[in-house]
């Protein structure tokens, strides 16, 4: 039951980081913008909050080895996701 429970959260993160990965594509390469440079530090700064959240709730997952605790994190994860690219990000970029 131990392994499932570790494969569960590797594969979980994974496909997180599969996530964030492709999130950091898109805000990196934009062809329809000029000739300006595609990094900015709103979108660095982004990108480093999901990668400590989801790092965090990585360690707290694996030290505690209870399935509600995938769950919680799991979802947690998804909604701070959410918030951050939905309603914090385009107001932070609008500066």
């Amino acid at each position: 039951m131990r392994n499932i429970y570790r494969i569960t959260i590797h594969a979980i993160h994974l496909l997180s980081l599969v996530i964030i990965g492709f999130v950091t594509v898109g805000m990196f390469s934009n062809p329809s913008d000029g000739a300006g440079s595609p990094f900015n530090p709103v979108n660095i700064g982004v990108v480093i909050f999901l990668l400590i959240i989801l790092f965090a709730t990585y360690y707290f997952q694996l030290k505690k080895n209870n399935w509600k605790i995938v769950l919680i994190g799991s979802f947690l994860f998804i909604a701070v996701f959410l918030v951050v690219m939905l309603l914090i990000y385009p107001y932070v970029y609008s500066f």
